[in-house]
């Protein structure tokens, strides 16, 4: 008797550690409070901030009682669609933050055992490539500071920012204060 026990114990506690930890008929808005729930002691709190932003922000495209089990993968594509406009209310997002966002609900689906299915057709906004800025070797450097340093005032801020692509927004101070620490 006591061995059937075990036995019935086991395969309930392995029945339940392959049942997904949200259910599929979860509203939205429930699924996102237990995700922040289970998660918060794992996450930094700037980090907890913005997976309620992305849910906030979710919840104002999708209905909060929206149920897991209905999400497809056109709601995705609509949802990006929606975010890359101006007039949403939270502002016009970036591919980063959609994908960010969008990222959050999958994680969601995934606990409810629903990603698999939307993963395999869902396409992430590209994002832009950031290329690592140029590093001025010694020689072009000199180069660099000779030639700013015989231009007038304005010179200096143009050149940098036409050849050698630094932003506008360079303080010209900064660089003439560098250039006299090097002469």
């Amino acid at each position: 008797m006591l061995r059937s026990i075990y036995y019935v114990g086991m395969s309930l506690g392995n029945l339940q550690s392959q049942m997904p930890p949200l259910s599929s008929e979860s509203t939205l808005y429930r699924s996102c409070e237990i995700y922040l729930t289970r998660r918060k002691r794992h996450l930094s709190p700037r980090s907890l901030e913005a997976y309620k932003y992305h849910f906030r922000t979710l919840t104002s495209f999708f209905d909060p009682n929206r149920t897991l089990s209905s999400f497809h993968e056109g709601d995705l594509r609509d949802y990006q669609r929606w975010r890359s406009l101006g007039d949403t209310g939270h502002g016009k997002a970036g591919p980063s933050l959609i994908n960010h966002e969008l990222g959050a609900l999958a994680q969601i689906l995934k606990l409810a055992g629903l990603w698999t299915p939307i993963g395999s057709y869902y396409e992430r906004l590209p994002e832009k490539n950031c290329a690592h800025p140029k590093v001025l070797t010694a020689e072009e450097e000199n180069r660099f500071f000779r030639f700013a340093a015989s231009k007038p005032r304005g010179g200096l801020h143009i050149f940098a920012h036409y050849l050698l692509q630094i932003p506008l927004y360079l303080d010209v101070n900064c660089v003439r204060s560098v250039w006299r620490t090097r002469n």
